[in-house]
């Protein structure tokens, strides 16, 4: 499902709590050194609709002024500069492959798939099977006129809490998102959400400063 839908859903939802003024609260980090943020909120709290909306608004894949307008971002002075106007890239961080037993399994379907999306929509990159993702990525940047992404990783720590996690696997993940990520041209921003659980946060964002808090 395109997350521009998903979000649709969730926001005819009798239950829905607008909650769009944390875009405005985005807007400003666009394309500055300060455009690495993660959100933390509790299991339960709406990170997955957050996300959702996010990708919903800054995403071209769909017009989704309609949903929006009836929001409070529609107030926002800069609404009509920022709606629709970005390539998203939506991971869905807390999906695992079937039957999956190790981290080798976890991050390749990720990667897998993110190069076969890649692949099928921006074909003069040029992508090469055996490439990284930061490399197609790098690549597409170069075809397409300096192409940049907003990045939305939703549930990014969910696999520091799985139970056939080594160490190792902890350290492999964070150089992952490090080398996906950080200090790279075709970031326009990137936003991670995770849960407020154990030591997840200091483990990444402090020591390698990937998220800027």
């Amino acid at each position: 499902m395109i997350k521009g839908d998903a979000f649709v859903q969730d926001a005819n939802s009798p239950y829905f709590v607008d909650k769009s003024l944390l875009i405005g609260e985005l807007i400003p980090r666009i394309e500055t050194n300060a455009n690495y943020i993660c959100i933390t909120r509790p299991r339960r709290f709406g990170k997955t609709v957050a996300a959702n909306m996010l990708a919903a608004f800054f995403s071209r894949a769909r017009d989704t002024r309609k949903v929006f307008s009836g929001l409070k971002i529609s107030d926002f002075k800069q609404y009509e500069d920022y709606i629709g106007k970005y390539d998203v890239i939506f991971i869905s961080l807390n999906e695992l492959p079937r039957k999956c037993q190790d981290y080798e399994s976890y991050i390749t379907r990720i990667e897998d798939r993110l190069l076969e999306d890649l692949k099928s929509a921006y074909p003069k990159a040029n992508i090469r099977p055996d490439d990284a993702v930061w490399d197609a990525l790098s690549s597409i940047y170069n075809a397409y006129d300096s192409k940049r992404f907003i990045f939305i990783l939703d549930e990014w720590d969910f696999i520091f809490h799985r139970d056939f996690i080594k160490e190792q696997d902890k350290k492999a993940y964070i150089d992952f998102l490090s080398n996906l990520l950080k200090g790279k041209a075709y970031v326009s921003l990137a936003n991670g959400m995770m849960g407020t659980v154990q030591n997840t946060a200091r483990e990444f964002t402090i020591p390698d400063r990937l998220w800027q808090l």
